[in-house]
């Protein structure tokens, strides 16, 4: 979506997978099953740091065109989500994972990794036990996707994979991964996505997701995020079940 979250999270945040979250992403296409990850390389899950914004950027707008006909169309634009829109993001408090292939290392190296400029606010002590460090030939960035904390809920946000790396199970680690994030926490975990994105509420669905009430969804995107009515109207939220 494009309004704005509550206190300062962007209401693009309904996760529209393949495209992910009310107005977030593209993460899985329709009918595929998520597989194993593969890749030439192992593949490197890490929170991406400010070196990473260019990739971030390149992957977000290049998923992203699968909006094109499917959301509203006076809410798809090109970029669809400049990189001032993702700093903006980051200064919200949204922490960016990211999963990298092709490469023994991270687009930035240990010391960079580990350093107050990653692109996510700062770190939970599960992230950074969790945080890769290491060193060597920048691997691609291949899929996207961030986690917020807001009010008493934790949200999932921005979710995107590469369009030649879609379908390969990219969507599904990441998901993975920050599901059992949040899980430490205890928090209600929630995702959004345009009510026609029928791909993308399929693929949360098949990772523990459920629709919540036509009123629930109301009442959740009135609290969590500050968007046009018509676009309340035309989404839907997903409560995370297990």
């Amino acid at each position: 979506m494009t309004g704005r979250h509550r206190r300062g999270v962007s209401g693009r945040d309904v996760t529209h997978l393949g495209v992910t979250t009310s107005g977030d992403s593209v993460v899985e296409p329709a009918g595929e099953q998520e597989r194993t990850v593969s890749g030439p390389d192992r593949p490197i899950l890490r929170l991406c740091t400010d070196a990473d914004l260019p990739a971030m950027v390149a992957v977000v707008n290049a998923a992203a065109t699968a909006y094109a006909g499917v959301i509203p169309a006076d809410r798809y634009h090109q970029p669809y989500m400049p990189l001032e829109e993702i700093m903006a993001e980051i200064a919200a408090g949204v922490r960016f994972w990211g999963l990298f292939e092709g490469g023994e290392g991270a687009n930035a190296g240990e010391e960079e990794v580990a350093a107050a400029g990653t692109a996510g606010a700062a770190q939970t002590g599960a992230e950074a036990e969790a945080t890769v460090r290491v060193s060597g030939p920048p691997p691609l960035l291949v899929g996207v996707m961030g986690i917020q904390d807001v009010d008493d809920v934790t949200l999932i946000r921005h979710a995107y994979v590469r369009p030649d790396r879609q379908r390969a199970g990219v969507g599904a680690h990441l998901l993975t991964h920050l599901v059992r994030l949040a899980a430490a926490d205890g928090r209600p975990l929630l995702v959004g996505t345009w009510a026609a994105a029928w791909w993308a509420v399929a693929f949360y669905e098949r990772h523990g997701f459920a629709l919540v009430t036509p009123a629930e969804k109301d009442r959740l995107l009135r609290r969590y995020w500050t968007i046009p009515e018509r676009q309340v109207e035309t989404s839907v939220v997903l409560r995370y079940r297990g």
